[in-house]
């Protein structure tokens, strides 16, 4: 173990060059809140990682959210909402948490680290690295491990039926996805999605399953709205 218990307080072995300061990249002010960061609820009922988690949700939303808007100057507040939440989500979290947390450091006792474990000490850290090394440290952090590693992953991508449906209600329009028909047997069937505006059928599209073909004809639709924000059926 890297870590021992004395006089009720976590406290590193150090031998080397520290997890924290390697991860970070800057020598620690205050490491016991790094301590704390590494203490889940089932090892100790009082001095535990949750509070830590809580701040730390909240300076990654709030970092995640300042980034995208500058980053993205002509994005909509929907497509902006829906690129954090991917970046933020528990599932996107864990997996991150798992790559870059070394197993040895955590204190727990549990049987099994479940994957949320990981995300919850990841979001612990986060806010221990907030109260220790302030904003900028916290921003770089969060850009290069969570941020520009998503995006290394491909796990952002425009969600142009969330688009579409941002621009429907402010233009006071109903729309719907629908299937219209299938075709092919059950291990390779394809779909015919079709598009309602105010009920009537405007466009279809053919795919191998409802959510690629509805992504794929929202973006047709949404490439056909004009500068006006009105849908114009551009001829076949």
């Amino acid at each position: 173990m890297l870590i021992s218990f004395l006089n009720g307080v976590f406290v590193f072995k150090k031998k080397k060059k520290d997890f924290f300061e390697e991860l970070f990249g800057y020598r620690l002010k205050n490491k016991t809140l790094y301590n704390q960061s590494l203490v889940h609820k089932s090892s100790n009922k009082l001095q535990h990682n949750e509070r830590l988690e809580f701040l730390g949700d909240a300076v990654l939303s709030a970092i995640v959210s300042k980034t995208l808007y500058s980053s993205n100057p002509k994005e909509d507040e929907g497509t902006l909402s829906n690129k954090r939440s991917l970046i933020i989500s528990r599932k996107n979290l864990n997996e991150i948490g798992k790559n870059i947390l070394d197993d040895k450091l955590l204190i727990h006792n549990v049987k099994n680290i479940t994957l949320n474990m990981y995300g919850n000490y990841l979001e612990a850290i986060i806010g221990a690295l907030y109260l220790d090394g302030g904003i900028e440290k916290t921003e770089n952090f969060i850009k290069k491990k969570i941020i520009d590693r998503t995006r290394l992953n491909n796990n952002i991508k425009v969600d142009f039926k969330s688009k579409l449906v941002s621009w429907s209600n402010i233009q006071n329009k109903n729309i719907n996805f629908i299937v219209i028909e299938s075709s092919g047997p059950d291990h390779k069937k394809k779909y015919n999605i079709g598009f309602l505006l105010n009920g009537e059928l405007v466009e279809n599209h053919w795919a191998n399953s409802v959510k690629e073909g509805e992504q794929a004809l929202a973006k047709k639709i949404y490439d056909e709205i004009d500068e006006r924000n009105t849908f114009i059926r551009k001829d076949k």
